[in-house]
């Protein structure tokens, strides 16, 4: 299955990254598209160059590690771009970094595996390879904690075949409400340029019933024809007399799409909740359903009730939400963390 969202000619982005203070080229910084395989590192002369960039929005992300890291957020149309980034020496924060004996650390350090990379059978196969570089801290509720990282985590995913460079600026778990939250900046690398049979066909395999999968079928208007189907929540008074129950009615997908025709955007937008229902099972829901009882799992499929958060939400050229951020998951989807995700340069067939 393959459905290209762009047909548009690759642009180059260029540029310098000098000092703020000093104005003097900066070597080996990196340079790279968020949450992308595009990336580069400054030379001797301060230059850059990353090619292969596809129309649409991102944030170009430019750090050191002396240095402040630098977001830009740029909508890349047609042209190429050329780019000049002054970077500010590192200001030293201080932070309440947890002291703690080597079997509460280690317990700590469960936690944050199983909330950052995941449970799925891509978690069982990736590992944090400088897990030392993990420092925790502390929080007002005694059920929960902080982490945070002072240089990039690498993690190797043996199971779709990255080297990805994990940018961890904050990291929020509180256990008794089950809230998890983490924030930082992405760059993924083949392990493997040649890209054996095996990682093509598992990155097919967790593509398919994936967030990616559905909002760039939304985008092009083939979600129901890709397997997903749409409802909406009510609560109904059933009997007249205030007993409310919970009802779904089946919805069409475009009643959730919209076109922003003063910015040639399409964005998502509802109120109250959504459930969404994918009608073959992802291919690493076996493996969670053998580890315990799967949230949003059917007989066949798997669904996820999704809350709307920040309205609009808009969708890039490339069919993925602008802000990640903008909705909460509540099911299958929930599962979803750092292993099971793609670049969002990622074509199926790929």
């Amino acid at each position: 299955m393959f459905f290209p969202l762009q047909l548009s000619a690759q642009i180059a982005i260029t540029g310098k990254i000098l000092s703020d203070e000093s104005g003097e080229a900066i070597t080996g910084a990196s340079v790279y598209i968020n949450n992308s395989t595009i990336g580069s590192s400054s030379g001797n002369t301060g230059d850059y160059r990353m090619a292969g960039v596809l129309p649409g929005t991102y944030e170009i992300i430019v750090s050191h590690v002396a240095y402040e890291p630098i977001v830009h957020r740029v909508e890349i149309k047609t042209s190429d771009l050329r780019f000049t980034f002054r970077l500010q020496p590192k200001v030293k924060v201080m932070r309440n970094i947890l002291i703690q004996t080597k079997d509460q650390r280690k317990a700590k350090m469960k936690i944050f595996r199983e909330q950052f990379l995941g449970q799925t059978q891509a978690a069982d196969n990736s590992i944090i390879s400088n897990e030392e570089d993990v420092l925790f801290e502390g929080d007002e509720s005694p059920s929960a904690f902080k982490a945070f990282s002072e240089t990039p985590l690498i993690i190797i995913n043996k199971e779709l075949g990255y080297r990805i460079s994990f940018e961890l600026k904050e990291f929020f778990i509180d256990m008794n409400s089950g809230r998890t939250f983490f924030y930082g900046f992405t760059r993924y690398e083949d392990l493997d340029k040649k890209k054996p049979e095996k990682f093509q066909r598992n990155r097919n395999r967790y593509y398919l019933g994936s967030t990616m999968h559905l909002y760039q079928s939304m985008t092009i208007g083939n979600a129901e024809q890709q397997g997903f189907i749409f409802y909406k929540v009510y609560n109904t008074d059933m009997d007249g007399k205030g007993k409310m129950v919970r009802t779904m009615s089946r919805i069409n997908a475009d009643t959730l799409v919209y076109l922003d025709s003063g910015l040639h955007k399409q964005y998502l937008e509802w109120k109250g909740e959504v459930v969404i229902q994918y009608n073959q099972d992802p291919y690493h829901k076996r493996a969670l359903s053998r580890k315990f009882l799967v949230s949003g799992s059917l007989p066949k499929g798997i669904q996820t009730k999704i809350t709307m958060l920040e309205a609009p939400a808009y969708l890039d050229a490339n069919g993925l939400l602008e802000n990640p951020l903008a909705v909460q998951y509540d099911g299958f989807w929930g599962y979803e963390r750092l292993a099971n995700m793609l670049p969002v340069n990622y074509k199926p067939g790929d």
